[in-house]
């Protein structure tokens, strides 16, 4: 078994980035953390959800070319 996942450009067969696996012991890990501030999470009040939810509509925003030439790739279709 291999302990990461490539992914490819199906349309001429280019490498694009390679993913590290995790262990069992690493997902437990992170689905604990998750498990953790979901309950924090849910203390926060919608005023700052809201907050928070426009930060991060601004972040992807900002970098929308970055992720779609990444989703274009890894389809093998034009931008």
């Amino acid at each position: 078994m291999t302990n990461k996942i490539t992914t490819i450009d199906p349309y001429n067969n280019t490498e694009l980035k390679e993913y590290h696996l995790h262990s069992k012991k690493d997902i437990d890990r992170i689905l604990k953390t998750s498990n953790d501030r979901q309950k924090e999470w849910k203390k926060v009040s919608i005023k700052k959800r809201c907050e928070l939810i426009l930060n991060l509509a601004q972040v992807l925003e900002e970098n929308k070319n970055e992720y779609a030439e990444l989703m274009t790739l890894e389809m093998g279709k034009p931008i």
